[in-house]
């Protein structure tokens, strides 16, 4: 039971949640990696890309 709260609480890569990444804006090399950079900090292993025009 103990190796499953320490889990709860550093998920492996595979039970984590990937956040929704909305591309609605002009691509920056920059402001891209400053965002996959900041996921990255936040604990996130991929996410879900999504260009939206308009």
């Amino acid at each position: 039971m103990t190796k499953l709260w320490n889990m709860l609480g550093d998920p492996p890569a595979e039970y984590r949640s990937v956040p929704f990444w909305s591309w609605n804006d002009r691509l920056e090399k920059e402001e891209l990696e400053r965002q996959i950079e900041e996921m990255h900090r936040a604990g996130a292993e991929a996410s879900s890309c999504m260009p939206a025009a308009g």
